[in-house]
């Protein structure tokens, strides 16, 4: 059984405290006179390389941190902490599940929201 089939028996307890927004999001595309409003929510495995990259972006970085450190000093600190994070020896322990093929991930989810204005 593949990582991606054992943990779908999972994931819908796993999911639901991320998940309980949804319909905030779809709302908030409605009141703004979107139509034909469309959402689908997706598993997304971020590993270590593609965590160090987003914490390249200032802004990502600055608001991960909550705007408390200027971005010179949030972009090295979060790409350290992205580093200390997978090199973990207590990985396993951790996040069980959390990796396939020898390869590290963290899971998030992505929501995807597509509607039209008329």
């Amino acid at each position: 059984m593949s990582w991606d089939e054992g943990f779908a028996d999972h994931y819908d307890a796993w999911s639901a405290p991320m998940t309980a927004d949804v319909g905030f999001y779809v709302e908030l595309a409605r009141q703004a006179g979107f139509t034909d409003v469309r959402y689908r929510e997706m598993p997304v495995r971020f590993d270590q390389e593609l965590i160090e990259a987003i914490s390249d972006y200032w802004s990502y970085a600055q608001g991960a941190l909550h705007f408390r450190w200027p971005a010179e000093v949030a972009c090295p600190a979060m790409r350290q902490a992205a580093r200390d994070l997978f090199t973990d020896p207590d990985w396993n322990q951790k996040f069980p599940g959390m990796e396939q093929d020898g390869q590290r991930f963290i899971l998030r989810r992505f929501l995807w929201v597509t509607a039209r204005k008329p």
